[in-house]
């Protein structure tokens, strides 16, 4: 499935491919995780983070369109879900260009 990669403390995003959910807590290294839900460019889309992000000493946290609250450490952009709950590839009209637009630099720290 087709997704994208933030890296936190670099910035850096990278197109990834996840096969199973063992896959997120690699991208995201993390032990557990949380799915949110925004709507880009009309599109739903899912974004995985690390659950305790926040709670980790220095994790940088950001804003992203359409969520309230800043959200920490690494993240992978994903497509909507099914009808089944599973997650969908990210539409190719979803582009590393447009995470760019839609997340901010960081803004936060965590103090762990």
């Amino acid at each position: 499935m087709r997704a994208i990669q933030l890296i936190s403390e670099t910035g850096e995003l990278n197109e990834v491919q996840v096969s199973n959910y063992k896959d997120y807590y690699k991208l995201l290294n993390a032990e557990l995780f949380d799915i949110i839900m925004v709507t880009w460019k009309g599109v739903d889309i899912s974004i995985y983070v690390d659950s305790k992000g926040m709670l980790k000493s220095k994790n940088l946290g950001r804003d992203v369109k359409g969520f309230p609250e800043p959200l920490f450490g690494n993240m992978v952009i994903c497509g909507n879900v099914d009808i089944e709950g599973n997650t969908l590839d990210l539409p190719k009209k979803i582009t590393i260009e447009d995470v760019r637009k839609n997340v901010t630099s960081p803004l936060y720290v965590a103090k762990g």
